[in-house]
């Protein structure tokens, strides 16, 4: 699969990885209300996906001490996106 930020066209689950190692800057967090979420933007298209991060709520340290695994989360997210709306349906 063809990363959706560079040229790299890697296995899914490389793909994964590069993302996340590569592209982190790519994953946004903001306070909504009392929430804190994730958010990310499809390079291709510009649909943006935003989800609670649930186990912030009170807890501060919680967003530097899972950063990586936060952006593992929203890189899925954008993965399944990608394959769902812009790869080509095979027959």
């Amino acid at each position: 699969m063809r990363c959706p930020f560079c040229e790299s066209d890697l296995p899914v689950s490389q793909l994964h990885l590069h993302l996340a190692d590569d592209h982190a800057g790519a994953i946004g967090t903001e306070e909504v209300g009392e929430r804190t979420v994730y958010s990310v933007t499809c390079p291709q298209c510009g649909d943006s996906y935003r989800r609670p991060i649930k186990k912030a709520v009170g807890d501060p340290e919680f967003l530097a001490e899972f950063e990586r695994q936060i952006h593992l989360v929203a890189f899925d997210m954008l993965i399944h996106h990608v394959r769902a709306e812009h790869e080509p349906v095979e027959p």
